[in-house]
C-alpha cells in the first residue's frame, strides 16, 4: 500500500500502475452490462468497465450503445468492449471480419479496449488482434480463460507478445458461463507460471461475494490456507455482486 499526498492509503501494483485504475473491475456480463448506465457509472467513477458484446448484436445497436456512453461519459474516461469468440456471428460483427469496434475506435469512441472471452483465438490471430487494437490506441486489451487449457493457450500467446496484456481468470462458481473449474485450484496450479510472465496482469472472479475475499486476494492471504506462500492478484472482477 502507498499513501497519496491527501493522506488516503491505496494499493499499488501492477494492475494500478498499468491502468491507473483501482484493482476491481466491472465485467462484461449479458444482460446486465448489456446496457449502458452501470457501464458508465463504473467508468465516471474511475473503474475499468467493460460493456458486454453479447448484448450488441447489430451493427445499429452497437452504435446506439456506443453513441449513449459518449454521451454519458466523462471527458477522459472510457470503456473496454467484452466480446465472445466462440460466438461466429458476433465475433465476426465486432471485431473479425466487420471490425466493428476497430471502425468505432477510429471514429474517436472512447474505447480503451478489447475482453476477448468464451474461447481463445489461435496463437498468430490472437497475436495480430492485440497488435491491431495497440495501433488504434487500444491498450487495456485481456483474455479472459476459465481452465487449464485456455491459461496454457494464454501464456503461449504471452510468451510470443511484446507488450503483455490482462489475463482474467474466471472460477466455475461465477454466475457467467465460462468456466467449471474452482479458481483457488486454477491458481494454485498456474500461479507461478502466471508470475514468470512479468508483463501479464493477472485478474480473477467468480463467486467473489465478500469483501473479506477481496482483501484475501488482493493481499494473498487466500492461499496460505493451503500451506503455501501469500498469492497476491493484482486485481479481481466482480459481477453478480456488483
Amino acid at each position: 500500500s502507498v499513501k497519496r499526498p491527501d493522506g488516503s492509503v491505496v494499493l499499488e501494483n501492477q494492475f494500478t500502475r498499468a491502468t491507473n485504475r483501482p484493482p476491481i473491475l466491472l465485467p462484461g456480463m449479458t444482460p446486465t452490462t448489456v446496457e449502458t448506465p452501470i457501464v458508465a457509472a463504473a467508468a465516471n467513477a474511475g473503474y475499468f468497465a467493460e460493456l458486454a458484446g453479447g448484448g450488441q448484436v447489430t451493427e445499429a445497436i452497437f452504435r446506439q450503445r456506443a453513441n449513449e456512453l459518449r454521451a454519458q461519459l466523462k471527458p477522459g474516461e472510457g470503456y473496454i468492449v467484452n466480446t465472445l469468440y466462440l460466438d461466429p456471428y458476433l465475433w465476426g460483427l465486432q471485431v473479425g471480419k466487420d471490425r466493428l469496434v476497430q471502425k468505432l475506435r477510429a471514429e474517436g469512441h472512447p474505447i480503451l479496449g478489447v475482453t476477448i472471452t468464451a474461447g481463445i483465438p489461435p496463437l498468430e490471430e490472437a497475436l495480430e488482434l492485440l497488435s491491431t487494437f495497440r495501433g488504434l490506441g487500444m491498450h487495456l486489451n485481456s483474455l479472459k480463460v476459465g481452465n487449464d487449457d485456455q491459461i496454457r493457450q494464454a501464456l503461449a500467446i504471452a510468451d510470443a507478445d511484446d507488450e503483455g496484456f490482462i489475463l482474467q481468470v474466471e472460477g466455475g462458481k461465477a454466475g457467467g458461463h465460462h468456466s467449471f473449474d474452482a479458481l483457488d485450484e486454477l491458481l494454485l496450479t498456474w500461479y507461478a507460471r502466471i508470475r514468470r510472465r512479468s508483463k501479464l496482469q493477472l485478474t480473477v472472479g467468480g463467486g467473489i461475494g465478500t469483501s473479506e475475499r477481496v482483501r484475501a486476494l488482493l493481499t494473498g492471504q487466500w492461499s496460505t490456507q493451503y500451506g503455501r506462500a501469500p498469492m497476491p492478484v493484482d486485481a479481481v472482477f466482480l459481477g453478480t455482486a456488483l
